[in-house]
């Protein structure tokens, strides 16, 4: 993926650009950063570290594995053949946005669903970074865990620049929970000199 990234950079003729990833995406902008620093001028990094993750994902991957699409009369009756699965309505809609409606009423997945399937232990899996010496912003949700107290000591080793700001009254996606303070944080990181 973060070559994928390198390769929309080259098509959009862009040098270097400002990367902002929310967890797996920040994995991936984490990657990149490694990989070719001189194309990241700075980095936004959102409820994630380099380090790896137990799955809290696997049991809802399978899930939307056994619904049959075929049988999806909308997002609605999708919504209700996941409840039991994924408890949580707010994980609920977010794993549903990757649910497209066809012309004729049939569905698809937006995603391969089946390449993560396969490879959620891999997506879960810590990332290779190296040092980044430009200004990089870790942004954690106050009420999630990805990013830890414990955790910052290696994160300002390899990214020596690197500020955290925790948002109040979020979890693991901050610029959903609490949008405004998100928005100003990451305004006011870009205006930076």
């Amino acid at each position: 993926m973060a070559g994928d990234i390198q390769t929309l950079l080259d098509a959009l003729a862009l040098d270097r650009a400002v990367l902002l990833g929310h967890s797996m995406g920040g994995k991936v902008a984490l990657r990149l950063a490694a990989l070719h620093p001189e194309r990241v001028q700075r980095l936004i990094v959102v409820d994630i570290t380099h380090k790896g993750y137990r799955s809290t994902y696997g049991e809802a991957v399978e899930a939307l594995a056994r619904l049959d699409l075929r049988l999806l009369g909308s997002l609605k009756d999708a919504d209700a053949k996941l409840r039991q699965a994924v408890p949580d309505s707010a994980v609920r809609r977010f794993l549903l946005k990757n649910l497209a409606h066809r012309p004729g009423g049939a569905y698809r997945w937006k995603v391969n669903l089946e390449a993560i399937r396969h490879n959620l232990p891999l997506i879960c899996g810590p990332v290779a970074v190296g040092v980044f010496s430009r200004p990089c912003l870790f942004i954690r949700g106050g009420g999630s865990d990805y990013i830890r107290d414990s955790d910052w000591p290696e994160i300002k080793c390899n990214f020596p620049q690197a500020q955290l700001v925790t948002i109040p009254g979020a979890g693991h996606w901050p610029h959903v929970d609490n949008r405004k303070v998100f928005l100003a944080t990451v305004e006011e990181f870009l205006a930076a000199p």
